[in-house]
């Protein structure tokens, strides 16, 4: 059923290039980035950590870092509409994680982390504002996850260096919120304060900003800060000791 799910997914997603008649060529970025997180789990430090950057396009096709494939339609100069496919790991000791120096917090002795799962995602962006849901295609989450997100640029200045102000609404079923942050009696270990926990569904609200500086013809630094406030239904784990998430990425660029 989960792959029948996926092949299904990639088989939506190939559809659109078939009628497309639009010229296609290729446009790659490629850099490194230093990434700064603190993670939510109880007496989990700051993680700092450094990753390969890329992001491709081919026509209306996208590849990235935080998308694994997208498909984007044009309506018009401002309008679009566009379907994708993500892998979301999101919890402890996750194995795409590149943050590895986890919680020695006795509550995760004998803890099963759960595994990832391939997601589809569908939309509709705005000029600067955006809307996308998703649904676990995998079978292991079997979560609904949808975001509000608004990109508004707040200064510009000379040879296309600008800020950017975000804000995002972020809502999780209860399916997702139990899957990542729940105790089901199979986990529960009350001599390591490991209790039964079933949340409901949860809404985060993340705020940041980012610096886009072209310093030459093709190359430019990005740096980006956030921080993501979490519902109580998170927080109210057994598992996670932060009530927000603070993130700062610095990226150096090259455009090809």
């Amino acid at each position: 059923m989960a792959m029948n799910k996926l092949f299904i997914t990639l088989s939506l997603l190939a559809l659109p290039a078939a009628a497309s008649d639009e010229k296609k060529q290729w446009d790659l970025t490629v850099g490194v980035a230093t990434l700064a997180v603190n993670l939510p789990w109880k007496d989990s430090d700051t993680q700092v950590a450094l990753a390969p950057y890329v992001d491709a396009s081919y026509g209306n096709w996208h590849f990235g870092v935080d998308n694994l494939v997208r498909y984007e339609y044009p309506i018009n100069k401002n309008v679009s509409v566009f379907t994708g496919l993500i892998y979301q790991d999101h919890g402890y000791d996750s194995s795409t994680s590149l943050f590895s120096d986890y919680s020695d917090h006795q509550v995760f002795n004998g803890y099963d982390a759960p595994k990832g799962s391939f997601v589809a995602t569908a939309g509709m962006r705005y000029a600067g504002l955006s809307l996308t849901v998703g649904q676990d295609v995998s079978d292991r989450t079997k979560a609904s996850t949808a975001s509000v997100s608004l990109n508004l640029p707040i200064w510009r200045f000379g040879r296309g260096a600008q800020i950017k102000a975000k804000a995002s609404v972020d809502w999780y079923d209860k399916n997702y919120v139990n899957y990542y942050y729940g105790i089901a009696s199979q986990q529960v270990d009350v001599a390591v304060g490991r209790t039964a926990f079933e949340g409901k569904a949860a809404t985060n609200y993340q705020l940041g900003l980012e610096a886009i500086y072209p310093f030459a013809k093709h190359w430019a630094l990005v740096i980006s800060a956030s921080r993501t406030m979490l519902d109580d239904s998170i927080t109210d784990s057994p598992l996670v000791g932060a009530d927000y998430l603070d993130s700062l990425a610095v990226v150096g660029t090259y455009r090809f």
